[in-house]
């Protein structure tokens, strides 16, 4: 059965697409999303081959990735529209769910009410998680229809022109977060401060818990940490928050200065097509942020489901989906105690058209590292990218790939990554400039080094494998150049 599972795998053309290491229960539901696809999107398409690692590396077949591509590229801003208001609708409605989730006490519910609740909950995960994956795949195309149509130019002006007029207008969560870290720290010396800090939490815990990893969330010592290195740099509170306050209008009145130097005027096609690239800037991080809050105030409810079949509360998310409604339906684990105990040590899954196959435990774990076998990066010394934000400097490169790799970076530290996301908000504030793999102009890093004004190069593809922590590289993002000096 093995090895026909392994000859299956290395028929797939598979294509990287992320890194990220969330638990079991996620990865299921957001393959389990795909037949779910076509209505919740209202394009008739779906994928079929997906892949996740151990490591947290995700893959899906690149032939599914390209016919979806060329989907949105054909059928162009009509499709782009109708995904973002499908996209809004879904998100939205899992949002007010995982909102009222929080607020109930789960401990002597009926087992029928509970098993209704949980089931309601997967369904709109189910339809919420169809928006993950696709969602890199618009950035080009929309890019590209932009780029297009804007004047004549060189490519790097264009490119230029595009990463102004694509910021977006709407704040994400990690801005109101830094914000009131900014006035938290205000009052670092006042009697309000303790309870300054509990509101805080109560508001940005779950930033630090992504992929059901609840044990994660952002504890009292996490967030004085921050506060502490804000001082240690020698930085104002207020002068932050004035900062912050600035960065807006700052934005806005270069956005409306180029839109007037490159005479493009409202209601036209372009104009509406800046707008919608604003929006999907803005949506890209908003999205992921409600899917992963969601499943911080889901807690309560999984939890009670793991109190009930006798295993630890934060054990629950080694199970799949229709697991955990199993569990809470017959009030037994589903599984045997030793894939349970496997899929702690090591867990991978494939979806190969209708068939879900985990894969657990350290066979499987070298089983996989076998197919999936580096390629030799050591006689690349220069590492090419895109400019999301200009700037030159040097420094020690650290490697992120999670959440736990945070506490590496320290400040001045060059900062590599897969993508950035919003719980990597504590060591972008320390690293000196900031690397990735993936993403284009509308992803987070962009986004962020705009924000932050900290050069950035991004869609390097292979920073990651090439580069290694404590690595001296000089970033050229004027260029989109990563020298390694030693």
């Amino acid at each position: 059965m093995d090895d026909q599972i392994i000859s299956d795998i290395k028929k797939i053309n598979w294509q990287y697409l992320v890194n990220r290491k969330e638990a079991p229960l996620h990865w299921s539901i957001s393959d389990g999303s795909h037949p779910y696809f076509p209505k919740a999107s209202g394009i008739n398409y779906r994928f079929h081959y997906a892949l996740r690692t151990g490591d947290g590396n995700f893959y899906h077949s690149a032939e599914d990735m390209e016919a979806l591509r060329n989907l949105f590229e054909k059928r162009g801003v009509d499709l782009l529209i109708q995904f973002r208001n499908q996209l809004l609708h879904h998100v939205k409605t899992l949002d007010k769910t995982g909102s009222s989730l929080e607020r109930i006490n789960f401990s002597k519910m009926k087992q029928t009410k509970l098993v209704k609740i949980l089931e309601n909950y997967f369904k709109e995960c189910l339809c919420a998680y169809c928006f993950l994956s696709p969602m890199p795949l618009i950035a080009k195309p929309l890019s590209q229809i932009i780029l297009n149509l804007l004047p004549s130019a060189a490519d790097a002006q264009k490119q230029s022109w595009l990463a102004v007029l694509t910021y977006p207008t709407k704040e994400n969560n990690h801005l109101h977060e830094e914000r009131s870290l900014y006035k938290l720290a205000a009052s670092y010396n006042l009697k309000k401060y303790p309870s300054l800090l509990e509101e805080h939490l109560k508001q940005f815990a779950w930033v630090g818990t992504r992929g059901y990893w609840w044990q994660r969330e952002w504890k009292k010592q996490d967030i004085e940490a921050r506060i502490e290195e804000l001082f240690r740099q020698g930085k104002n509170p207020a002068d932050e928050l004035n900062r912050l306050g600035k960065l807006k209008k700052e934005k806005a009145v270069e956005t409306q200065a180029l839109l007037k130097e490159l005479s493009l005027k409202p209601r036209t096609t372009l104009f509406n097509l800046i707008h919608l690239a604003q929006e999907y800037a803005y949506l890209r991080t908003w999205r992921t942020d409600i899917i992963y809050r969601s499943e911080h105030q889901a807690r309560h409810l999984l939890q009670e489901v793991a109190k009930r079949i006798g295993i630890h509360e934060d054990d629950i998310v080694y199970l799949v989906y229709s697991e955990v409604t199993e569990a809470a339906k017959t009030g037994r684990l589903p599984i045997t105690q030793e894939e349970f105990t496997n899929r702690k040590t090591f867990f991978a899954n494939v979806l190969l058209e209708d068939k879900y196959i985990i894969m657990s435990g350290p066979t499987w774990q070298r089983k996989i590292k076998e197919i999936f076998s580096k390629e030799n990066t050591d006689k690349i010394n220069e590492i090419k990218g895109n400019v999301a934000y200009q700037g030159q400097t040097k420094g020690r490169v650290v490697i992120v790939h999670n959440g736990d790799d945070l506490i590496k970076v320290k400040h001045g530290d060059i900062l590599v990554v897969v993508m950035t996301f919003p719980n990597f908000i504590p060591a972008l504030e320390k690293a000196a400039a900031f690397i990735t793999d993936e993403g284009g102009i509308l992803c987070h890093a962009a986004i962020v080094s705009r924000e932050m004004k900290k050069p950035c190069i991004i869609g390097t593809k292979i920073a990651t494998q090439v580069l290694h922590d404590g690595d001296l590289v000089e970033v050229d993002a004027d260029n989109g150049i990563i020298k390694i000096i030693k």
